[in-house]
């Protein structure tokens, strides 16, 4: 048998060099979308926060997440402080929320995640 293991191995390689270059535009893509979504988020949170403060609020819900919103499940993360169910680590966020999140912290204000109804919230303090 003559096989021509060097062009074989050349075939493979470039093969999962081109999956890699795919997989990756693919992820950078996605990275951007997140982005996009979480700034039209992020610019609504301003006068909406400003508004309500007038009213005398200190928080806003500024999303309803999904099972997407999360590296894993949340079975594990949730405690119950003062009446209301908590997420406890916000480190399982990813993508949109964890922009938002992270963001909203870095803003000064105090991201938290709360079950509501049976969902998961993103609320603001301040």
């Amino acid at each position: 048998m003559e096989i021509d293991v060097k062009a074989l191995r050349q075939t493979t390689d470039r093969v999962l060099a081109e999956k890699k270059r795919a997989e990756e535009e693919k992820s950078r893509l996605k990275a951007e979308k997140e982005k996009t979504e979480a700034d039209k988020i992020i610019a609504t949170i301003p006068e909406i926060a400003s508004n309500l403060a007038i009213l005398g609020k200190d928080q806003i819900t500024v999303m309803r997440l999904t099972h997407e919103d999360f590296s894993r499940s949340i079975d594990n993360h949730i405690s119950t402080v003062g009446g209301l169910r908590k997420i406890v680590s916000p480190t399982i966020l990813i993508g949109v929320a964890k922009i938002v999140f992270d963001d909203c912290k870095e803003s000064g204000l105090k991201p938290k995640l709360l079950v509501k109804d049976n969902h998961v919230v993103m609320n603001v303090y301040w």
